[in-house]
């Protein structure tokens, strides 16, 4: 036995246990935020489910620009500065609080006179304070997360979120008893709120100190002349890439209702939301290898080589199946849709596989700094996807989007592989 093996056998095992939790609390939120809406409809009338929806829609959106993509970024940075941890944490939670008040002050000072769904912001100050704080304790929540995962910490996170996720059921429930207005509203930010409390205290006074003896000294991640500079420009275009990864999944409701009209963009969505708890879960393993990778980047080929080889046995059965159960799950949606939504949710599902060993890319270049890389990968999907959209779709309806999602991810993907192998066999080479 070489004196790494011991090292590369704790890695790959964090990595592993780490990533699990993570698919665990995917399915959980999931599972929990379905049923929160399922009952929010049987509770609510539709003008107040229809604002209500509104506003939580809009905290998603604003917290995605305000965050600042910090939550990508501790998770690469956080392992490497030992004694800095606590002061950069801190730095981040003030850092995307300060982004959501400027973003969302914006927001609710213009939104109101140019679109009329939103013009109930304009008339209730409460309300539109209410969504200036939700959106602040939504990023502090989000990146608590990115922090835990940051210090291998992952177990708390599907416990964490499984209170909230039936705090915010029981809240709701009370509150529409209890006629309180906004009460779908009101039932996301007030768990979220409590839930802070317990978790920074924990991580604060115990997780990031022990993380801080059990670490090395803080290290320069990028070395060399320049280093703050390079920093800078990686956190930007890395920032960047994300903003157009949710404007793309943003955009192509849009695309659909253009070429398709709204009733096939209603088998399209169902679909894609469906999908999108895969592609969640291919984004959380990727986040458990830039972990791993920034604690050792020399391990970095072996622990792609083990996440392909591990998670891939396991996955691509799993999508595989999807395919073929896909008209029983479309049917608890109605007939209407396990009839015009199989093909499209056949098509993603199987693009879900390109998409996952996109991400893994993705979280190499990350571990690497190589921030470039990332957004043009971003850039090329975006763009080699929406033309095969557009043209498919327009010739051949929504099976034709199906089918421009999925190669668009194989076209993008063709282009890295060679990257990405070259990384698995310096891997199998170094095992």
């Amino acid at each position: 036995m070489t004196d790494d093996e011991p090292t590369t056998d704790q890695a790959t095992r964090s990595l592993t246990r780490n990533a699990l939790a993570l698919v665990l609390n995917t399915v959980v939120t999931s599972v929990l935020g379905m049923g929160f809406w399922v009952l929010a409809a049987h509770l609510y009338d539709r003008v107040e489910l229809g604002r209500d929806s509104a506003l939580v829609s809009a905290m998603f959106l604003l917290a995605a620009v305000s965050e600042l993509n910090l939550g990508l970024a501790l998770p690469r940075f956080l392992p490497q500065l030992g004694e800095r941890s606590a002061s950069t944490v801190l730095r981040s939670y003030v850092a995307s609080a300060v982004a959501a008040v400027v973003v969302t002050g914006a927001v609710v000072l213009v939104v109101p006179h140019v679109s009329r769904s939103l013009a109930f912001l304009g008339q209730d100050a409460g309300v539109a304070a209410s969504l200036v704080v939700a959106v602040m304790l939504w990023n502090v929540f989000a990146l608590q997360d990115a922090v835990l995962a940051a210090l291998r910490r992952t177990s708390w996170i599907p416990v964490e979120n499984t209170i909230f996720g039936v705090a915010k059921i029981v809240l709701m429930v009370a509150l529409s008893r209890a006629a309180v207005g906004h009460g779908v509203f009101l039932a996301w930010v007030v768990p979220m709120a409590v839930m802070l409390v317990p978790v920074n205290v924990a991580l604060f006074r115990w997780a990031i100190p022990h993380h801080v003896r059990t670490s090395p000294p803080a290290s320069s991640i990028f070395a060399g002349e320049g280093s703050r500079r390079k920093v800078v420009r990686y956190l930007a275009l890395d920032y960047a890439a994300s903003l157009l990864v949710q404007g793309s999944l943003t955009f192509m409701p849009i695309v659909v209702v253009a070429i398709l009209g709204p009733e096939q963009n209603a088998y399209f969505y169902v679909a894609f939301s469906i999908v999108g708890a895969l592609d969640q879960m291919a984004h959380n393993i990727g986040l458990s290898l830039t972990v791993e990778g920034a604690f050792d980047e020399a391990l970095l080929g072996r622990l792609t080589r083990h996440t392909i080889v591990r998670f891939g046995i396991v996955l691509v059965p799993g999508l595989l199946g999807l395919v073929v159960l896909a008209v029983p799950m479309l049917w608890l949606f109605g007939p209407d849709f396990a009839k015009h939504s199989v093909t499209v949710l056949r098509l993603l599902v199987l693009a879900s596989i390109p998409q996952a060993l996109l991400h893994l890319y993705q979280a190499v270049e990350r571990v690497r700094g190589r921030a470039g890389r990332i957004m043009a990968v971003t850039l090329a999907r975006f763009v080699v996807i929406l033309v095969a959209v557009v043209l498919l779709g327009r010739h051949y309806g929504l099976a034709g989007v199906g089918w421009g999602w999925f190669l668009g991810q194989v076209v993008v993907l063709l282009a890295v592989l060679p990257a990405l192998v070259r990384v698995v066999r310096q891997g199998r080479v170094a095992a």
